[in-house]
């Protein structure tokens, strides 16, 4: 395989990345691929087509899950540990310079939470960005300050791992939006189509060979375009590095096969969206052809192409027969149905995508304890957690280039979630005993779900409290079942 190439497991990968990307987009990126969201009838013209498909309501509850992930939820600031982080300078000094461009940690965090929800996994090189030779740069790393580059997963075009996973090669698509460089020599070539950068990892010389190449497009006989690659430059060596000082943040949590292809967290939400949307534009199109009677004839040479209340139908032969054929109510019905089914299948993809997972029914050691603890986490707790791991790790990485012996530290990254925003299943069942056993009002109870976000802010307590007065208890809230309980957004 070319350095340029991409595998099909990589393509698959990134087929789910732009299903999720295009649903996130809403209604303006779906017009762009409209007919591989709804079908084309065969008599149907592309105006009449394009109408239809403007006339079908969307709602995107792709965007609704990663606003509240992505904004909702980490609105709340980064904390670290000052004293240790005080005693290097220059990883202080990255602080407020993460990327190398003046962005702040709060918003290379934003940033990558963004990233990962979308892409499902995302790669960070530590690097440091100077124009100084390689073995100066890493003699002076302790007084220079990191670059932590966020690498676009349609960038990273392929790589290789041993038996225990480790990187032995690494390829990735440089473009005047993002140059992961080394030591700041590598710039764009003026003139080609792209360029790639080929890490190559020897673990037992402990050292990086980087490689530039530069793409260029050369027409071939046939009238189309040939990919010529060329090497630019010298290779760069690092030394005294036994893997690629790069680490990743996913959603996932559990182990997976391949840490570069794992599946974007909201594809399932993306997948439950689209199947709605679809039977929401059959449901209006049968809707609209039932609303009128199918003419049909037999014995008639020609009749009106176009027939509204004020033609009048007749014909010489005194054979001839006019027939009106009414669409049956089905098909309205399985619409119906379907849209339901689409419905509950869309809501348990976004419960999915939120709820706490399943604690262990019986505890015997404090590692058990610990194990028990976090799998009552909920999904968006453990992923908080993950962003403090990838942050320790990558500040070590920045950390080791220069101190290779020294041992690892604990810069104490802690993400603040904003709860009031969120509230977990568990958090809901508390709630409704507290309000079942006369604890907590019915107000009050519906009050907190509508602070912490899972009512919409423009629901009316007060005017709900007279509702409630009138019904009976039962048809209330379903105590038993509390995640049956509707969530917005």
């Amino acid at each position: 395989m070319k350095i340029n190439e991409k595998s099909s497991e990589k393509q698959r990968y990134e087929s789910n990345v732009q299903t999720v990307k295009c649903l996130l987009g809403g209604i303006s990126e779906i017009s762009k691929t409209r007919s591989d969201f709804i079908e084309k009838l065969a008599s149907e013209t592309d105006e009449a087509f394009i109408s239809r498909f403007n006339n079908v309501r969307f709602d995107n509850f792709v965007e609704r899950s990663f606003s509240k992930v992505s904004g909702d939820l980490f609105k709340a600031s980064i904390e670290w540990d000052e004293e240790v982080i005080k005693k290097i300078p220059n990883l202080e000094a990255a602080l407020s310079n993460m990327d190398g461009n003046g962005m702040g940690i709060n918003n290379f965090v934003s940033n990558l939470i963004s990233s990962t929800l979308v892409n499902g996994v995302t790669p960070c090189l530590v690097d440091y960005d100077t124009n100084e030779d390689v073995e100066n740069t890493q003699a002076n790393a302790n007084s220079t300050t990191p670059v932590f580059k966020l690498i676009d997963q349609e960038n990273l075009v392929n790589y290789s791992q041993n038996n225990n996973g480790d990187l032995t090669h690494f390829v990735i698509e440089s473009t005047n939006s993002i140059t992961p460089t080394v030591d700041g020599s590598f710039e764009i070539t003026k003139g080609y189509e792209k360029n790639f950068l080929l890490y190559i990892i020897d673990r037992d010389l402990k050292q990086i060979t980087v490689q530039k190449y530069s793409e260029d497009l050369v027409e071939n006989d046939e009238g189309g375009k040939d990919s010529s690659l060329k090497q630019v430059g010298e290779d760069l060596v690092l030394k005294g590095f036994d893997k690629l000082p790069m680490n990743l943040l996913s959603f996932n949590t559990g182990q997976q096969k391949d840490p570069f292809l794992l599946p974007p967290p909201l594809l399932a939400v993306a997948h439950g969206n689209r199947a709605l949307f679809q039977n929401q534009a059959y449901q209006s199109t049968i809707l609209k052809i039932s609303r009128f009677p199918i003419f049909v004839s037999t014995g008639v040479e020609a009749a009106p192409s176009l027939l509204d209340p004020f033609v009048w139908l007749h014909s010489d032969n005194d054979n001839a027969k006019f027939y009106t054929l009414e669409t049956g109510g089905a098909g309205i019905n399985a619409g119906k149905e379907d849209i339901e089914i689409a419905k509950q299948s869309l809501e348990s993809s976004i419960s999915d995508f939120y709820k706490a997972g399943q604690g262990m029914e019986q505890q015997k050691t404090a590692t058990e304890a610990q194990i028990n603890k976090d799998n009552e986490l909920n999904k968006i707790e453990k992923y908080a957690k993950n962003i403090e791991d990838f942050l320790n790790k990558s500040f070590n990485t920045a950390y080791s280039w220069a101190n290779p012996n020294k041992e690892r530290l604990d810069f104490g990254f802690k993400i603040n979630l904003n709860t009031n925003a969120f509230i977990s299943a568990g958090n809901q069942s508390n709630l409704l005993e507290l309000n079942k056993i006369g604890v907590l009002s019915r107000e009050s109870t519906l009050d907190q779900f509508a602070k912490q976000g899972v009512l919409d802010p423009s629901f009316d307590i007060t005017k709900e409290a007279e509702k409630i007065n009138a019904e009976s208890d039962k048809d209330l809230i379903d105590y038993k079942n509390p995640e049956n309980i509707p969530f917005e957004g």
